[in-house]
């Protein structure tokens, strides 16, 4: 449901707009003078302002400019009865959205309002970062199956949502189909990937920051959390988090408000928060790299979603949906695959999830064959295979070390590493470590 904040003097005027908007379910506010439109706007999620020139011995002008400061993103509609091209620029110049003369023509406000939203909506879009680049998701098997119907089944409410699973799963596939079926599927879906963005610059990715509020902050930012308001934002890759955005954040979710830095007013937000992770995040918490109180508030509902090795049955599926969209984006035909190459996908292990599936397939198209009868993996099995000869080789070589300096003590060697007693032991049966007794 959209809400409206009226700001107009006269009594008999806002009763006459609260019959129109009453009668399309917007929730409505109102305000005579400066005061209460800026204490409304304060404690409540506004939509659109229907703001007035003329409000008493108040002029309209200097309300709308003080708003805008505070509230870059709301849609504000100036009504007046004495419009003129002078009062209009001036109007626009200050941050109004559009103008609308009085008396009211209804007509023209339905026109006029439906124009705002559809911008306000276009404005986000621009504003986000790059969108999920498909919709449907591919899931044959039972596995991902079960995956879709535990994400309809928490779609329709608020419940926070955590997302576990290797990177290239299509964790971000998944956090936008529930938004889609969700009540906020006509509203913004904002996604960031704390992972991408340096420390020193994810507080104000997510919260914003005011001008001049730190050296490069040359104009005002508005942060993710603010853009994704009345609709969802998928936080990636939150573990990456450092534990001052951690803090702020829970606060944040906890109080439905955000602050910008440099800001002095909280901004009220009505938002579902959707997150993801390929860490261990409850081994995180464990070694207090992650705030326990944020991670039971991110995790109402966990879904845990297999890697492409666990779901093998999509792979000719979605090698299948690959070949057809980047055969049609070239403007060629799909070439044919060879039972060989079927054969090659399935019998590889596929670190990279179906991110690497769908690269491979890419891959593919491009040289443009006529059948495809190997993709070429042998390749990548040897350099997954050399690689995890190296981490192994690496990983002895640590071991080796927490020996030495607890004097071949095991149990003191497992606390230097940071691993359980049982786990040390299996890994010098594993890697056939000599070691005196304790």
């Amino acid at each position: 449901m959209k809400s409206v904040l009226i700001i107009d003097d006269k009594e008999n005027f806002r009763k006459l707009l609260k019959t129109y908007f009453n009668d399309k379910s917007y929730t409505i506010y109102e305000g005579k003078n400066s005061m209460e439109a800026i204490n409304n706007l304060n404690n409540n999620i506004i939509d659109l302002i229907m703001l007035d020139l003329k409000l008493g011995s108040e002029n309209g002008l200097e309300l709308l400019s003080k708003i805008r400061s505070n509230h870059p993103l709301i849609p504000i509609l100036l009504m007046t009865a004495y419009a003129s091209i002078e009062t209009a620029v001036e109007a626009m110049k200050r941050g109004a959205s559009d103008y609308i003369q009085k008396p009211i023509n209804f007509g023209e406000l339905d026109i006029k309002i439906e124009k705002l939203f559809n911008f306000y909506k276009g404005e986000i879009h621009t504003l986000s970062i790059e969108s999920v680049e498909y919709s449907d998701i591919i899931a044959e098997s039972s596995e991902m199956k079960q995956i879709l119907k535990m994400s309809d089944t928490v779609a329709s409410g608020d419940t926070t949502v955590l997302l576990l699973g290797e990177s290239g799963t299509g964790k971000e596939l998944i956090a936008k189909y529930i938004h889609n079926r969700s009540k906020r599927a006509k509203d913004p879906f904002i996604a960031i990937n704390c992972a991408a963005i340096p420390s020193e610059l994810i507080e104000s990715e997510l919260f914003g920051a005011e001008k001049g509020s730190y050296t490069g902050a040359s104009s005002r930012i508005i942060g993710k959390l603010e853009l994704a308001n009345r609709g969802t934002v998928f936080l990636d890759e939150i573990g990456d988090l450092s534990l001052s955005a951690q803090s702020k954040l829970l606060r944040a979710i906890e109080n439905h408000t955000i602050r910008r830095i440099g800001g002095v007013n909280n901004i009220k937000l009505d938002l579902r928060v959707i997150s993801a992770t390929n860490k261990n995040i409850l081994e995180m918490t464990d070694k207090q790299y992650f705030r326990k109180d944020l991670y039971y508030r991110i995790s109402t509902y966990p879904i845990s979603i297999p890697p492409l090795r666990d779901h093998k049955d999509d792979i000719p599926f979605l090698v299948e949906y690959y070949m057809n969209h980047y055969s049609k984006n070239l403007g060629i035909h799909p070439p044919e695959i060879k039972e060989s190459a079927y054969i090659e996908l399935e019998t590889y292990s596929w670190p990279g999830n179906i991110r690497e599936l769908k690269n491979i397939i890419e891959r593919a198209i491009i040289l443009n064959n006529k059948t495809i009868s190997t993709f070429g993996l042998e390749i990548y099995k040897t350099e997954e295979s050399n690689l995890k000869k190296r981490r192994q080789q690496e990983e002895s070589r640590v071991i080796k070390d927490a020996l030495n300096k607890s004097n071949m003590n095991r149990k003191k060697a497992a606390k230097i590493l940071g691993i359980s007693y049982r786990s040390l032991l299996y890994k010098i049966k594993q890697y056939k470590i000599n070691y005196k007794t304790d």
